[in-house]
């Protein structure tokens, strides 16, 4: 990759724009060279041109991938200053990033800073944090978030009710499980969506080990 780089900065007819360095700065956080990723992503934020909103996506996501927080809040509040109104996607991908680095806090701060922003709940959000909840175990703010969701007017897709049943599948409420993913199957939106293969294993697992067989229920 760096030897394609430095072809390109030979030729006088390329000039390398922010994609160019997100691409680099996105190989550099997978294989770990963190000071290389971040002298890429500053490379990103000195070509932002225009009215472009993308590579401010792109550098909150990256920055979160590299765990940076300071960075991923220091993006994304140039990224206000600069727009009068953020996208949906805009505070997709800030929650999303102060999840993978864990700062659970400031993603629920920012989701209600969306909450009373928004003009139509997009679903997808809010899974971000109800998924975090799943996988940290907190089953009842779980289940009080996905109520909380419904009172705001969101309207659950099929991966919201997969993750509902993933949370029962841990705690071992299969019927409860197989009801969700029944919800999944006919959500708005759900003529590509199938079920995680490793959730089907562990529902037929878990009924094999209770000696409960799947064809016993109603579903």
């Amino acid at each position: 990759m760096e030897q394609v780089f430095e072809q390109m900065q030979l030729d006088e007819t390329i000039n390398p724009n922010w994609t160019t360095f997100s691409t680099m700065a996105t190989m550099y956080i997978k294989l770990g060279h963190l000071e290389k990723a971040e002298d890429c992503l500053k490379k990103i934020e000195s070509r932002i041109t225009g009215r472009d909103r993308m590579p401010y996506h792109y550098l909150i996501s990256l920055y979160g991938s590299a765990g940076n927080k300071e960075e991923v809040y220091r993006v994304w509040n140039a990224y206000k200053a600069s727009f009068f109104n953020i996208p949906n996607l805009g505070y997709h991908t800030v929650i999303s990033a102060l999840v993978r680095i864990n700062d659970i806090d400031g993603a629920e701060k920012i989701y209600d800073e969306w909450l009373s922003l928004k003009s139509v709940y997009d679903p997808r959000v809010g899974n971000l944090l109800l998924s975090s909840y799943v996988r940290k175990g907190l089953s009842q703010k779980a289940e009080t978030f996905f109520d909380q969701m419904i009172e705001v007017g969101g309207k659950p897709n099929s991966m919201t009710w997969e993750i509902l049943a993933e949370d029962h599948i841990r705690n071992r409420r299969i019927a409860d499980a197989l009801s969700c993913l029944k919800n999944a199957a006919s959500a708005e939106g759900s003529k590509t969506w199938r079920p995680k293969p490793i959730n089907v294993s562990s529902i037929l697992k878990i009924s094999e080990q209770e000696s409960d067989p799947i064809r016993r229920m109603p579903y």
